[in-house]
C-alpha cells in the first residue's frame, strides 16, 4: 500500500481534515507544511550541512508552492553535535531568504544522529490547488514544471563513492521554480504535486489516488547539463527524486493561462503526457510504468 494511502487512513480516523488531499494542509489563507530529514539517511557524503538544510527547507516549501501559496514563513528544528548546529542552520535561513520566506522562530538541539525537522508556512491568494483531481473531468494534460534528474545522478555519484570535490556545486544546491506558485494560484489546475520521493512515482500516486490513467508520451525536461555531462537516460529521469519540481494537471483552457504565466519567470517547463478517468496505470511507450521511487542513503 502506498504510504499516501496509509496516511489517508490514518487521518481518517484520527481527524476530521482534509489535508492529506493537499501537499500543504490549507488554514483559511494560510497553509502549513511539516517535513523532517534523518542526517544518517539523508546526507550523501559530498554534500556539507549548509547544503543538507538548504535541501530540507527547499523539500518543505515546494509543497507550499504546490499549493499554489507564497512562501511566507519557516521555522527550523535542528538536531546535531554542538560544533555542527549553527553551520546547518546557516544552509537552512540561506534557504528561507532565497524563497522570500521570512525565518521565524528555531530550535537548536545536541543530537549524536543529526536529523531537521521543517515548518513552511504559505499564504494564499485564491483557492488552495490539491494534489489530485477532486471532482471528475475530461481529459487532462500532464506538466512539468522545472528540471528533472539531479536526484539520479546524484545517487549515481553517491554509489561511486565520489566526494565533495567531485560534485559541482549547481548538481547538489539546486534551485527549485519558487515562483511558479504564482502560476499555479491564478491558473487552478485540477492537480499539482512536488517531485521528493521520484518523479515516476509522484506520477503514479497521482495516478492512483486519483482514479486516472495517466499516459507519457513525452521524455522527463531535464538539465542539458545532465545529459551532456552524466549522459542521464530518460528512464533515469524517472525515477528521480529530491529534484523539487512540479506535477500539474491541467485541462486546455489551464494549459494557455500556465504557459503565460510560467513564461513570465523563464522557469523551464513542458506538457509530458495526458491523464483520463481511469484504474490508476501509468504507462510510458505503451508500457506500464513501474512504481519507483525515493532510495534511502545507505549508511557506512
Amino acid at each position: 500500500m502506498l504510504e499516501q494511502e496509509v496516511f489517508k487512513l490514518i487521518q481518517a480516523r484520527l481527524y476530521s481534515s482534509d489535508c492529506y488531499l493537499y501537499e500543504a494542509c490549507p488554514l483559511g489563507r494560510v497553509v502549513v507544511n511539516l517535513d523532517g530529514y534523518s542526517l544518517p539517511e539523508s546526507r550523501y557524503r559530498f554534500l556539507t550541512l549548509p547544503i543538507w538544510a538548504w535541501r530540507a527547507v527547499m523539500g518543505a516549501i515546494m509543497d507550499v508552492v504546490a499549493t499554489g501559496a507564497r512562501p511566507a514563513g519557516v521555522s527550523v528544528s535542528l538536531g546535531l553535535p554542538e560544533d555542527e548546529v549553527y553551520e546547518a542552520l546557516t544552509g537552512a535561513l540561506e534557504a528561507a531568504r532565497y524563497a522570500g520566506a521570512t525565518p521565524m522562530k528555531h530550535d537548536t538541539n545536541t543530537s549524536r544522529e543529526g536529523w531537521i525537522d521543517v515548518l513552511a508556512v504559505g499564504e494564499l491568494e485564491t483557492s488552495p490547488v490539491p494534489r489530485l483531481p477532486l471532482r471528475r473531468r475530461g481529459e487532462l494534460i500532464v506538466v512539468q514544471i522545472g528540471y528533472a534528474g539531479y536526484g539520479a545522478v546524484e545517487y549515481r555519484l553517491h554509489s561511486s563513492g565520489a566526494g565533495v570535490e567531485a560534485v559541482p556545486p549547481w548538481l547538489v544546491k539546486r534551485k527549485p521554480p519558487i515562483e511558479a506558485w504564482r502560476a499555479i494560484s491564478r491558473c487552478q489546475p485540477a492537480a499539482a504535486s512536488d517531485n521528493s520521493d521520484g518523479l515516476g512515482y509522484t506520477i503514479k500516486v497521482m495516478a492512483r489516488l486519483g482514479k486516472l490513467n495517466i499516459t507519457l508520451d513525452r521524455h522527463p525536461l531535464v538539465d542539458p547539463k545532465l545529459t551532456t555531462q552524466y549522459n542521464l537516460t530518460p528512464s533515469e529521469a524517472l525515477t528521480s527524486w529530491e529534484d523539487y519540481n512540479l506535477i500539474l494537471l491541467t485541462d486546455k483552457a489551464g494549459l494557455e493561462c500556465l504557459s503565460e504565466e510560467i513564461e513570465r519567470t523563464r522557469t523551464p517547463w513542458s506538457v509530458i503526457g495526458s491523464a483520463s478517468p481511469g484504474t490508476g496505470l501509468v504507462t510510458i511507450g505503451g508500457r506500464a510504468l513501474k512504481l519507483v521511487g525515493w532510495e534511502r542513503v545507505k549508511r557506512g
